[in-house]
């Protein structure tokens, strides 16, 4: 990509004033359509040059997204697919300038900008996105050559709003999977970096992505003259309590892995009323940004219903304070009768007005949201709820919980699909031609916390979730819906590697063209050509920290983690890696004093990795055939390698043979070392029954190890031994430290 090709056709879209919801938000997409077509691979196959039309909730304007694709010279079904946005925020922020918002030169001499910086209205977040992938897309089609897999990349709009550009093309990426048959291996948005993680500049790629709910509460209280206000019940005075509590409240923070982004914020609350009125207000509503790791729908739903009932509470205590308190003063009006709090899910509400008006409910319901006026899609829903309340009969004081949409799912999973593997190589290849070939230093971020439409493509979707959602979002499937078959079937690994610049979303936008321009787009092309699509050879950076765990978990007898952990590994290709994980294996059975149980438990382990083990056919050889050698093994021929192994083996067990042996405890017989045996703490004691197999076999490792360091120091040879557990906990990507017949021995990597 020639950095002044990439400039103009940057300009030329910031020049489009696609802002959300706007009747000009769909033009970028006529525009690199109008382009594409020109090419002489569309014009052969235009059927690959798809315009999504994607309904716009509550607006008149119609919302038209593009998906492009490119299959490779060489036939294949493996495809990475690539997301960018070309919608953008609005320019009220600019002020007196904002007529200038769209024209790079005029703002570059408003802001004194030099060669390095580019201002405008989007042209960080994500005009260079989309022109970056927009080039790929067209030398791809130039030379389909030079990647071994299809290319597919959507160019949506609405994703600072709803995200409906990208909720309608799912259903066109689904075709390609039916139809076509394509595998989807990854997806790569062009997101500008410092979106994601507040306070960076710089390099960045991202592995995952927050998630994002929209807690909401529609609070029903009791009218009243404020003459004799105790008569009523405050929705106002509610509502407000529920915000001072939930606001920034700690415990309702997702945080992962130690980092931790802001809890539930407020962005609207208000009285449900169309005229002035001297009333009690009885309707209010309120709703948050919550933003998600892993807490899923029906979690948070709990976490609503504690707080509808606390400021309820809160509230009906305040009122009968204030009654006394003024009663005291003087007041003789009425008095104020203390309500219990009720709080209802949406789902719940629904079913008491469907007992309440029968069959001709659900009737009435979609004729009140057939009629509703265009407008924003929340301020739809929560009409929807009041009228539900209505048709409910359900007398205040009263809170309901719902959601209001979007749904954006999180990505937070490395380690349950072979494919993260693979995402999570390239970022670290990407990383490593940054630094060695341009000498700049990229920052790895496990989530992007600026919420985009990966959630779409690397959504994990439980029926829990589904069921959380569709029950309690009013208008699900008319006034919002998800295409929840089609983000399943996705569900891909994701990665964000996009533009480097300052300020999104305010009036000096702008961006770094050197690194944007001039680096970007050969780290794009590392990433494609050269780790997503690798179909092998090399291990996964995580395969070590997997059969480390599995080892901690071997040593702490936890077998079901263990195997969960190695059924994972299995897809997961490295001969070279799998030899280092069976020496591991090997040395962890003898640290753990070598008997029967730590010895099957290592066989296990090999065997669920599909490794030979002991008694099994020797390891296929590599290049060094001659000598019998394994790359990256010792300089030892693997025969003698094998017969040292087992006489160690042998060794270990005799003298735990001589050290322990005993028969087992019986009304029948006696036991010369029952007595030190009993004497043991009690976690040196296997409390299993050993089946009369003798007493070594009921005493735990960590007591072969005791009495192993003790003949050990009876022959001179004090050493001090250290637990492979405390090194692996401290250090899991370094070797573990084996001490056998009293002898330091470190593993190789």
């Amino acid at each position: 990509m020639k950095r002044d090709y990439l400039l103009s056709m940057i300009k030329e879209l910031v020049a489009i004033p696609s802002v959300t919801e706007s009747a000009e938000e769909s033009a970028p997409g006529a525009w690199l359509r109008a382009r594409l077509e020109k090419l002489p691979y569309f014009a052969e196959n235009p059927a690959h040059l798809i315009t999504a039309e994607t309904p716009l909730e509550g607006s008149p304007h119609a919302l038209k997204s593009l998906v492009a694709r490119v299959d490779a010279a060489k036939p294949t079904k493996r495809t990475v697919l690539m997301v960018s946005h070309y919608d953008v925020v609005d320019v009220t922020v600019y002020g007196d300038i904002a007529k200038h918002a769209f024209d790079t030169d005029k703002l570059g001499e408003i802001f004194g900008a030099d060669e390095d910086t580019l201002y405008g209205r989007g042209v960080m977040d994500m005009k260079c996105g989309v022109a970056l992938e927009a080039a790929l897309i067209e030398e791809f089609a130039a030379d389909r050559t030079l990647f071994d897999v299809n290319v597919v990349a959507a160019f949506v709009g609405d994703e600072e709003n709803s995200s409906a550009g990208m909720r309608g093309a799912l259903p066109v990426l689904a075709r390609m999977m039916k139809d076509d048959g394509l595998e989807f291996i990854a997806a790569l948005n062009t997101e500008p970096g410092e979106a994601g993680k507040s306070g960076l500049v710089g390099p960045m790629v991202y592995l995952g992505t927050l998630g994002k709910l929209m807690p909401s509460f529609y609070m029903r209280g009791r009218g009243a003259h404020v003459g004799n206000c105790y008569d009523g019940f405050s929705a106002a005075l509610a509502v407000s309590r529920l915000v001072c509590a939930a606001e920034g409240n700690r415990y309702l923070a997702d945080p992962l892995h130690g980092v931790c982004e802001p809890s539930w914020i407020c962005l609207d609350m208000k009285v449900l009323r169309e005229n002035y009125s001297v009333t009690v207000p009885d309707r209010a509503y309120a709703y948050f940004n919550c933003f998600t790791t892993g807490n899923t729908p029906e979690k948070v739903m709990n976490q609503m219903k504690g707080l509808a009932s606390r400021a309820l509470a809160e509230t009906s205590a305040q009122l009968a304070e204030s009654c006394e308190a003024l009663t005291e003063m003087g007041y003789d009006g009425s008095r104020f009768v203390p309500a219990e709090p009720v709080v209802y899910t949406l789902g719940e509400l629904e079913a008491l007005a469907r007992g309440r008006r029968g069959e001709k409910f659900d009737a009435e319901l979609d004729e009140f949201i057939k009629n509703l006026p265009p407008g924003d899609m929340r301020m739809r829903g929560i009409r929807v709820v009041d009228f539900i309340a209505d048709m409910s009969g359900a007398e205040g004081p009263y809170a309901v919980c719902f959601f209001l949409p979007p749904w954006m799912p999180p990505r937070t999973d490395f380690t349950s699909d072979p494919r993260d593997a693979k995402i999570v190589e390239a970022a670290r290849a990407v990383e490593k031609l940054c630094r060695e070939k341009y000498g700049l230093e990229m920052t790895e971020v496990e989530l992007f916390a600026g919420l985009c439409d990966l959630s779409y493509a690397g959504a994990k979707i439980s029926d829990g979730d589904v069921k959380a959602l569709s029950e309690n979002t009013p208008g699900w499937g008319e006034l919002y819906g998800l295409p929840l078959d089609e983000m399943r079937a996705l569900g891909v690994p994701i990665m964000n590697l996009g533009p480097s610049g300052e300020a999104p979303h305010k009036k000096d936008e702008r961006l770094h063209l050197r690194y944007s321009l001039d680096v970007l787009p050969e780290l794009l092309y590392a990433a494609i050509r050269e780790e997503i699509t690798a179909k092998g050879g090399r291990a996964a950076p995580f395969f070590r920290l997997f059969a480390e765990a599995a080892i901690r978990a071997a040593l702490n007898k936890k077998r079901a983690l263990c195997d969960t952990i190695t059924r994972k590994l299995r897809n997961i290709r490295g001969r070279r890696y799998k030899n280092d994980v069976r020496r591991r294996c090997s040395n962890t059975s003898r640290e753990t004093g070598g008997g029967r149980r730590a010895d099957r438990h290592s066989v296990a382990f090999e065997r669920l990795l599909g490794l030979p083990v002991r008694g099994d056919e020797p390891l296929p050889r590599t290049s060094h055939h001659k000598t019998g050698l394994h790359r990256g093994e010792p300089d030892i021929p693997h025969r003698a390698r094998r017969h040292r192994r087992k006489a160690r083996l042998l060794r270990a067990r005799k003298k735990e043979r001589r050290l322990v042996a005993a028969p087992h405890v019986g009304a029948a017989g006696g036991d010369r070392h029952g007595a030190r045996r009993q004497a043991l703490p009690p976690r040196l004691r296997d409390s299993r029954d050993d089946g009369g197999r003798g007493a070594q076999h009921t005493l735990r490792p960590e007591l072969r190890r005791v009495l192993h360091t003790h003949g050990s120091r009876a022959r001179g040879r004090d050493r001090v031994q250290r637990d492979p557990r405390l090194d692996a906990a401290r250090a899991p990507h370094k070797a573990l430290t084996c001490f056998t017949n009293g002898r330091k021995r470190r593993s190789p990597q």
